[in-house]
């Protein structure tokens, strides 16, 4: 039965010990963080050179501006147009000078207003000057037909008396008499053919409270 062997030319193995990963330290990716270098520093460049072209143009037109084609220096247009004008020899200003003569303005003489006159004049004078024209036909005085002055219309001969003995015990002479009808009982005076008479014996009966009517005397 054959053993085996055991090797010691080497020695005995070395075992490591056991570590988490949390123990373990993280080693570094060089790789990685060379890239991120190179791109932070190409944004650097790339950030300057902008700088420096803004700045450039903000110098160069605040400097010289803007300019455009059709602007020119006012120098340079007004010697085109003094080279432009015709030039007048000595032969010719004489009779330039003839032909424009000075303007002479005579002044016109303000014509004269007259002032209005105050008009003076008293109430008199002018009420006597004054004309007055009446377009207006006068009313006639006498009544073409006699009309009657009705005082009061009543349903009973017991309310008529009353209020015609009302109308006669006062102080003014009122004449009224009793006119009966088929339905009712009517207290009036006249009949007028003078318009005065009627209109004064009318404010007498309304001073007194009655309510009048005119009626027409039939023919």
């Amino acid at each position: 039965m054959k053993h085996a062997t055991r090797d010691y030319r080497h020695g005995p193995s070395k075992r490591k010990p056991y570590q988490r990963r949390s123990q373990v330290a993280p080693q570094p990716v060089a790789v990685e963080s060379k890239l991120g270098f190179k791109r932070l520093m190409s944004l650097v460049v790339l950030l300057t050179v902008l700088l420096l072209l803004g700045y450039w143009i903000a110098q160069h037109f605040a400097t010289q501006g803007l300019k455009s084609d059709s602007e020119k220096p006012a120098s340079k247009i007004l010697t085109s147009e003094v080279a432009k004008a015709p030039k007048v020899t000595m032969s010719q200003s004489p009779q330039l000078a003839a032909q424009v003569a000075p303007i002479v303005v005579e002044s016109l003489p303000m014509p004269t207003v007259e002032q209005p006159k105050s008009i003076q004049y008293t109430f008199y004078e002018g009420l006597a000057e004054t004309e007055v024209v009446v377009d207006a036909e006068p009313i006639p005085v006498k009544l073409a037909d006699p009309y009657y002055i009705v005082a009061g219309t009543f349903g009973s001969e017991a309310m008529a008396r009353q209020e015609l003995e009302r109308l006669s015990s006062a102080q003014e002479d009122v004449s009224l008499r009793l006119f009966k009808t088929e339905r009712y009982y009517r207290l009036r005076a006249g009949p007028f053919e003078d318009r005065l008479e009627l209109n004064k014996k009318r404010n007498v009966l309304r001073s007194l409270g009655a309510d009048t009517l005119l009626m027409r005397v039939q023919k």
